[in-house]
């Protein structure tokens, strides 16, 4: 294993969680190619609400 590779997977166990989630396969299908169709990757809807939830709470008071 070469240091780069090392580095990386060093910061990403410190610094980086999954999350994780189940879903009927026809919503998640369905969601797929809503995301194919406007030209959007599925992460970053997620990563976008997701923010939009958490700025939703910071306003109401809620400190992360």
């Amino acid at each position: 294993m070469d240091d780069k590779y090392k580095a990386q997977k060093k910061y990403a166990k410190s610094h980086i969680k999954k999350l994780s989630c189940s879903y009927p396969a026809e919503f998640v299908d369905a969601f797929r190619d809503a995301c194919n169709t406007l030209g959007v990757k599925q992460s970053e809807v997620i990563r976008e609400a997701m923010n939009k939830i958490i700025e939703q709470a910071n306003k109401r008071g809620c400190n992360e």
